[in-house]
C-alpha cells in the first residue's frame, strides 16, 4: 500500500495514518515532507534506524583488550555509528519538530542522501578499524554480504 491509498484508507484519524508510517510504510515515496522526515526517523527502514549502533552493534560490541590487558572502548568509533552525533539527523530532526516548515524538497532530500553517506562511511570504518572489537567482525560480515546481493543483481 502506498502513501495515497493509506490516506484514503485512514482519513478518519491523523494518528491512524502516522501509525501506519512509523509501522507498515514500506519507504517514503509519495509523502509529504513531514511525513517522509518521520518516516526516516521512526520506521525501520528509514535511514536514521540503518547507522551500525541502530539495532545491530552495541555498545559492548566497541569494548576491546590491548595487549597490556587494558580494558578500553573505541568511543570515536562508536559515536561515528549512532544517529545522535550526525549534522543531518539533527538538522531533519530540528525541522521534523517544526512540522518540516523551515525545509524545502532539496533540502531534505540533500539531508537524506548525506545522512546516506554517512552510514556506509561507518560501516567501513567499523570494518577497517585496528581494534579488536567485535563490531569489525559483525561490520565486515555485513559489507561482504552487501557486496554479494549487489553482484547478483
Amino acid at each position: 500500500m502506498n502513501y495515497k491509498q493509506a490516506k484514503k484508507q485512514y482519513c478518519v484519524s491523523i494518528m491512524n495514518l502516522v501509525d501506519w508510517v512509523e509501522t507498515e510504510a514500506e519507504s517514503d515515496e509519495g509523502m509529504p515532507k513531514w511525513e517522509t522526515i518521520y518516516f526516516h526517523k521512526y520506521n525501520k527502514k528509514g535511514l536514521m534506524n540503518q547507522f551500525p549502533c541502530a539495532e545491530i552493534l552495541k555498545i559492548e560490541d566497541f569494548s576491546f583488550t590491548n595487549e597490556e590487558g587494558d580494558k578500553g572502548l573505541a568511543v570515536g568509533l562508536l559515536h561515528t555509528c549512532t544517529s545522535h552525533e550526525n549534522y543531518h539527523v539533527r538538522i531533519l530532526e530540528k525541522a521534523l519538530s517544526k512540522h518540516a516548515r523551515n525545509l524545502k524538497w532539496w533540502d531534505i532530500r540533500y539531508h537524506l542522501e548525506q545522512i546516506k553517506k554517512d552510514i556506509d562511511r561507518a560501516w567501513e570504518g567499523v570494518a577497517n578499524t585496528e581494534f579488536p572489537i567485535k563490531a569489525r567482525e559483525i561490520a565486515r560480515a555485513r559489507l561482504s554480504e552487501i557486496k554479494n546481493t549487489e553482484e547478483v543483481a
